[in-house]
């Protein structure tokens, strides 16, 4: 059929051999330089992979590397911002793809990088954030929580982290096997640094997740979606109800408990 095309067998063979070699698209070529340059850099690979996993590879996995463009680019970091009010990670996902294009560029299977034509600055500011809550302002946000119209489960939700100090993600995925309400203990498997962690909690830490239990309607999570139990509740719920509460507390964001702490 080659042949009868005016074309190469032996050409074609070569273009296969060379593929395999050299994977085009994004996914396939993500793997390829973790393996050969993550991995040899750095001893932890978790978050680099994570942010392919969640950011990168939902959105321009399946297509040929020359194909994605600047727009592809400031695309993904804009739907971080927006879904996650996390402008710092979309700053870090911009320079993964651009640490990624570069490696493909000195593989000669692109010429131009679109991550660099983006710049930092019309990402995000990548300074270090300090902000933390003064005493005064944890009071007035406890009680800007109680007072607003969110449901409960959400309200506890935000306790939860203003009382233990975990990371968002960490009680968004929390189920109920790993909270040892006789021994006052939280095991969480896997955290964002890729080892076990154990959470102390108080009594009114307790209280609150024998709460949250009873909401849950038997679920296996400890704050399942409002649309199945089978699942948790989506990564923005918790930042979409800060947003919309009601609140005079300056730049606040759930991640200044961490900073607090």
């Amino acid at each position: 059929r080659l042949v009868a095309r005016g074309e190469s067998p032996a050409a074609a063979k070569a273009r296969e051999k060379a593929a395999a070699r050299n994977p085009d698209t994004v996914i396939e070529f993500a793997k390829v330089w973790m393996a050969e340059v993550v991995a040899k850099d750095r001893k932890d690979t978790t978050q680099i992979q994570r942010y392919i996993d969640k950011d990168i590879v939902p959105a321009i996995g399946n297509r040929r590397l020359p194909e994605v463009t600047p727009a592809d680019v400031l695309a993904i970091c804009d739907r971080i911002k927006k879904h996650r009010g996390a402008d710092q990670t979309a700053l870090q996902v911009r320079g993964v793809i651009k640490r990624m294009y570069a490696y493909a560029i000195a593989r000669q299977l692109v010429q131009f990088n679109p991550a660099a034509a983006v710049e930092a600055r019309f990402v995000a500011t990548p300074n270090a954030r300090e902000r933390v809550l003064s005493a005064a302002e944890v009071g007035r946000l406890f009680r800007a929580i109680d007072q607003s119209n969110m449901r409960r489960s959400l309200k506890l939700a935000l306790r939860v982290l203003m009382l233990t100090m975990v990371r968002k993600s960490d009680l968004i995925l929390a189920r109920w096997e790993q909270i040892h309400f006789e021994a006052a203990e939280w095991h969480i498997p896997t955290t964002k640094t890729g080892v076990p962690h154990i959470v102390y909690l108080s009594a009114q830490a307790l209280e609150l997740f024998e709460e949250l239990k009873r909401l849950a309607c038997g679920s296996e999570w400890a704050l399942p979606s409002r649309s199945t139990l089978a699942k948790p509740i989506d990564r923005a719920t918790l930042n979409v109800a800060i947003k919309a509460m009601d609140h005079d507390l300056d730049s606040f964001v759930l991640h200044d408990f961490r900073r607090t702490a």
